[in-house]
């Protein structure tokens, strides 16, 4: 059928006496309209074709699959027949690994669920037509996804010596190369807790005023953090002094080297805003030294209780030397 441009319609008939594609023509006397179309001639059904939209999946995934009834020239037949389709592996659209299915225009798809690991070999056939194709798919091992690594910071050290000019961050995780860096805190609000900003609008982490070696991604531990270096315009500290006792934050920033500093913006929480780090209330004993560090409440002298962690550092955590916890007792005892 031929539709011309004011609307008059020409039909015909073609009878097919072969097979393959034959192109008509149509033009109308005195007009520039002119139009073409193309009918297909099938033979008769004769076998059927099975395609897959991948050959390697990975167990868990979906395969989508094709099936066409054609004739002796790969043309699809446009005929409705039932097709039984089964799986040697996995399982298909009715959770088994047998299925029947039928064309529309001589065709249907079916789904393959990848459940395993090996090669599935799918298969459709027609009793009828008394033929059968395959094809095979390779199903890998699904591969296990690494852990989500959860950045974080645990500083847990609440003294130091008179004149000290580092602190220890007890451990540190991020999944890429990072540096902490020490900051000053007020707690503004009087509510115990140094946030980054508090009930009242207020940011009570204050100037960076030192910060640790780059570590590596992963999580690192008794990191060292270096107050002497000058590591911002306000950092006006290089030690710390005797009953200068006072909140320490530390917190998580990436490794950067290519500045003034080895250090680049901070590692930030889930809601994108709020920066990683955790503080400490530090102690600053009048003692020097490991006993200054042993001397965890900073009343400038060394009590049995501190005395049996610097024992404990010393025989089981091996973070003090013999001469270090000799010290702390020494202290103790005068």
């Amino acid at each position: 059928m031929f539709s011309g441009d004011d609307g008059t319609v020409t039909t015909f008939r073609a009878n097919a006496t072969g097979t393959g594609d034959t192109t008509f023509q149509a033009n109308i006397p005195g007009t520039s309209f002119s139009d073409t179309a193309t009918i297909t001639s099938t033979g008769t059904a004769d076998g059927l074709t099975i395609e897959a939209n991948q050959s390697t999946v990975t167990a868990g995934d979906k395969v989508q699959i094709n099936l066409s009834i054609v004739d002796t020239g790969d043309r699809v037949v446009p005929v409705s027949l039932d097709l039984s389709v089964d799986t040697t592996l996995g399982t298909l659209d009715s959770s088994d690994a047998t299925t029947t299915v039928s064309t529309t225009d001589g065709e249907a798809n079916v789904t393959l669920n990848a459940t395993e690991a090996g090669t599935a070999s799918v298969s459709v056939a027609n009793s009828g037509l008394q033929t059968s194709v395959s094809t095979s798919i390779t199903i890998e091992e699904e591969q296990d996804q690494p852990d989500e690594v959860t950045s974080e910071v645990n500083f847990n050290d609440n003294a130091a010596a008179d004149g000290a000019t580092s602190l220890t961050v007890d451990n540190a995780t991020h999944d890429a190369d990072f540096v902490i860096v020490a900051h000053t805190a007020t707690d503004s609000d009087g509510d115990g807790d140094i946030q980054f900003n508090n009930a009242n609008g207020n940011k009570e982490i204050g100037t960076k005023i030192g910060s640790s070696a780059i570590q590596s991604n992963g999580t690192q531990s008794n990191i060292e953090v270096n107050l002497s270096k000058n590591v911002s315009d306000g950092d006006n500290i290089d030690s710390l002094a005797a009953d200068d006792d006072q909140q320490i934050v530390m917190m998580l920033h990436v490794a950067n080297e290519s500045g003034d500093t080895n250090f680049g913006g901070n590692v930030k929480e889930a809601d994108g805003e709020t920066p990683v780090f955790d503080n400490n209330f530090v102690n600053v004993s009048s003692l020097d030294g490991a006993a200054g560090n042993a001397d965890s409440d900073g009343d400038g002298e060394i009590d049995r209780t501190e005395v049996q962690t610097a024992i404990t550092d010393f025989v089981v955590e091996e973070t003090l030397t013999q001469q270090e916890a000799q010290d702390v007792i020494r202290a103790f005892i005068v």
